[in-house]
């Protein structure tokens, strides 16, 4: 009897200690699955369309596929008013007032009134969702490729936007007509949107990066300097701040300048181009003082739906993230266009 106790004792300590080694070893193929590519995933953060607006409306953009092919793509906003808010995918990296092709996508739910909240998931497996076809297979062709948060018809207020087709430039009342597929843009973009006739205007947009198993390492921090030029303000110091977090799509930039003439309003510029021999700058906002003190600074956070500074050549967009601004030539100027301090960013 104690002989057949025991042959059962030992029996269920053997099957429980073979169950634990098949959860371990279950555990460890999917963590080695995983780490091996079995996940791909890539993140970014919405910001505004319109330079020099007040922080509102943030969200985020999840793109990812599973180790069992199961692909999906998840936007969620928070702090974002009013109505009638859809996505579209668009077939460049950056936002710019070019109608350029892509992927209508179902419109946003908003799942809370107070905090303003919307969101839109979207699942295919072994391909893109069905409303990505035919424009990607599958969600790994849309890097460089962006998402736009829309509204129809005409916003309460607009922003001209300057479009030149052959040497000139047609605005009417703030609408920019251009020859081609894309007219009347206001505050934004018109996407093509087939079956209405109204049109559409983006209030948020997003880079979407190419999927990864491993997004920290996309992260970076970046160190530069700023040196006073002439002798509008000569014991002036600056410091340049960049960073980017892989894990959310995060991109910071900070910029802290020292010293200089107090009494006067300070802007910062930054170049269009690396090509410091064909150079633009281009101005960003004002920076930020304290009684028009001696001390200025500048700050975007794309975690606030702040837009990146633009960048490119010849034509201006935002940003993608901070790193694309690395090289340009920064200034910082007073408001008569005297440069106080000047620098590459990091």
């Amino acid at each position: 009897m104690l002989k057949n106790r025991t042959l059962k004792t030992w029996s269920i300590i053997l099957t429980g200690s073979l169950v634990a080694v098949g959860v371990s070893l279950f555990i460890f193929s999917t963590r080695s699955a995983r780490a091996a590519g079995g996940t791909l995933i890539a993140r970014s953060q919405l910001r505004r369309t319109a330079d020099l607006s007040p922080r509102s409306a943030v969200g985020s953009v999840v793109t990812m596929i599973d180790s069992n092919g199961k692909e999906t793509f998840l936007v969620n906003v928070t702090k974002l008013g009013q109505d009638n808010f859809t996505l579209f995918i668009r077939d460049e990296p950056s936002f710019t007032t070019n109608g350029v092709g892509g992927a209508d996508l179902p419109p946003l739910a908003r799942t809370g009134i107070k905090k303003g909240t919307w969101s839109r998931r979207l699942v295919g497996l072994g391909e893109a969702p069905p409303d990505f076809l035919p424009f990607v297979g599958d969600l790994t062709q849309l890097d460089n490729t962006s998402v736009d948060v829309s509204q129809p018809d005409i916003p309460s207020v607009t922003t001209i936007f300057t479009n030149i087709i052959a040497g000139t430039t047609n605005i009417v009342m703030g609408v920019t007509n251009i020859v081609g597929d894309v007219t009347n843009i206001l505050d934004g973009i018109v996407i093509p949107n087939p079956g209405q006739t109204g049109l559409v205007f983006s209030t948020l947009w997003a880079p979407l990066y190419s999927l990864t198993t491993d997004l920290g390492a996309r992260s970076y921090h970046r160190h530069g300097s700023l040196v006073a030029i002439g002798d509008a303000s000569p014991n002036a110091v600056g410091m340049m701040n960049i960073s980017f977090n892989g894990n959310s799509g995060r991109s910071e930039l900070k910029i802290r300048a020292s010293n200089l003439t107090p009494g006067q309003q300070y802007t910062l510029f930054i170049a269009n181009t690396t090509n410091h021999n064909m150079t633009v700058m281009l101005p960003v906002d004002n920076m930020t003082q304290k009684n028009l003190g001696s001390t200025a600074t500048f700050v975007r956070d794309t975690q606030f739906g702040d837009p990146l500074p633009k960048t490119g050549d010849p034509v201006p967009v935002q940003a993608r993230d901070v790193g694309d601004l690395s090289g340009h030539i920064v200034q910082i100027r007073d408001a008569f266009d005297n440069v106080h301090l000047q620098g590459d960013m990091p």
